[in-house]
């Protein structure tokens, strides 16, 4: 029985079911939090948040326009507009920034070393 535990078994061709892949990563995002963490690093930016609260404001005197005449001169959406399209290309830019990441390091994982 003592015989046995100084023994070793080596497995050949079998997986390593018991150890860590050495898989590695270098994107930024998930698929399924890309959304989230985008707009989260767009909005800790100290402009973009500013614009998007102005943007905020603008949206509530116009709700509050019936009680207080004449609050605002413009509409929302001149003002939603453009921070929607800002956002928009911004997440655009980093969507495709992380998929050339994704598809370096299949390259350099599919590699010999």
């Amino acid at each position: 029985m003592s015989e046995d535990k100084d023994i070793r078994h080596i497995l050949v061709n079998q997986p390593n079911y018991g150890f860590a892949s050495n898989r590695v990563s270098n994107t930024k995002y998930h698929w399924w939090s890309f959304l989230f963490v985008n707009l989260y690093s767009q909005l800790i930016q100290p402009m973009n948040a500013y614009y998007v609260v102005e943007a905020c404001l603008e949206v509530i005197a116009v709700f509050l326009w019936h009680l207080i005449p004449i609050i605002t001169t413009y509409h929302p959406l001149t003002t939603w507009a453009p921070i929607i399209f800002i956002f928009a290309l911004t997440a655009i830019r980093e969507a495709y920034e992380d998929i050339l990441r994704y598809k370096n390091d299949k390259v350099k994982i599919g590699k010999l070393a």
